[in-house]
């Protein structure tokens, strides 16, 4: 499966794996400091790699970094929710390993029955980009109606403005 098939598009809600996914971090931290960081015991991990939930074996990683985080992070949001661990594994079903999701924006829907990923927000485009946008728009769909509508107001527009800085330097 290819990189961005298994990450998700952008267009689609299907669960998308976080931005650390495949990233090694600058500064990778040993088990006690995970431990601490995590607020998760190596007991819990050591579980969690027994059942199949995390990817790891954390008594042999040694070095742990963002992405190792992020899979313990998806896993203990499940593991400490109050679920059977039968219940946990039923939501896993299907959900592509390792289990590197963004918590923040991943959820199950119980109404679908599968994993969702909120869409990133898009970029607020500027002003000019949205006029640009929307004549485009104008013009593939040959509305030349609405678009001699708007040329008309800039013409308008452009006359009054010109009025103006005239009036502005007759005076003194």
């Amino acid at each position: 499966m290819s990189r961005s098939a298994e990450n998700g598009s952008s267009a689609d809600l299907g669960p998308r794996r976080s931005g650390w996914f495949g990233l090694e971090t600058m500064f990778p931290t040993g088990l006690d400091q995970f431990e601490s960081h995590m607020q998760v015991s190596l007991n819990e991990m050591r579980r969690w790699h027994a059942r199949g939930w995390l990817s790891f074996d954390a008594d042999t990683i040694g070095r742990f970094d963002e992405e190792h985080a992020c899979e313990v992070r998806f896993v203990k949001a499940l593991a400490h929710f109050g679920w059977q661990d039968a219940w946990v594994e039923v939501l896993l079903q299907g959900l592509p390993k390792p289990y590197c999701y963004d918590t923040a924006s991943t959820f199950y829907s119980f109404a679908r029955r599968s994993w969702i990923t909120l869409p990133e927000p898009k970029e607020e485009l500027r002003d000019e980009e949205l006029v640009d946008a929307y004549l485009a728009a104008l013009a593939e769909e040959k509305d030349t109606r609405s678009l001699q509508a708007i040329r008309n107001q800039i013409d308008r527009l452009l006359e009054e403005a010109d009025e103006k800085r005239e009036d502005d330097e007759d005076e003194p």
